[in-house]
């Protein structure tokens, strides 16, 4: 599985184009931060206003890709300021 490091404009809709791309993977890895993420405006595709990633959590377990969850027990440990950056 290819992972795009941004979504530019002008490619097709933002949710479909992600859903698909994990779609292809084998298996999904999913690290938990500090934000809960993009939540793209689209009410059509969106309806439920979840992130990008909660959409692409779904989907995975949806059409059965392994799913590895990582969360950070400990997210003082990272500073607001560093969240953002990187």
């Amino acid at each position: 599985c290819v992972v795009k490091h941004s979504y530019l404009a002008g490619e097709k809709d933002l949710v479909s184009s992600c859903l698909e791309d994990v779609g292809r993977c084998d298996a999904y890895f999913l690290v938990v931060g500090l934000r809960y993420g993009f939540i793209p405006p689209d009410s059509a595709s969106n309806p439920d206003r979840l992130s990008i990633t909660e959409l692409e959590f779904r989907k995975a377990q949806e059409v059965g890709i392994p799913c590895l969850v990582f969360i950070n027990l400990n997210p003082c440990s990272l500073s607001r300021k560093s969240s953002l950056t990187h």
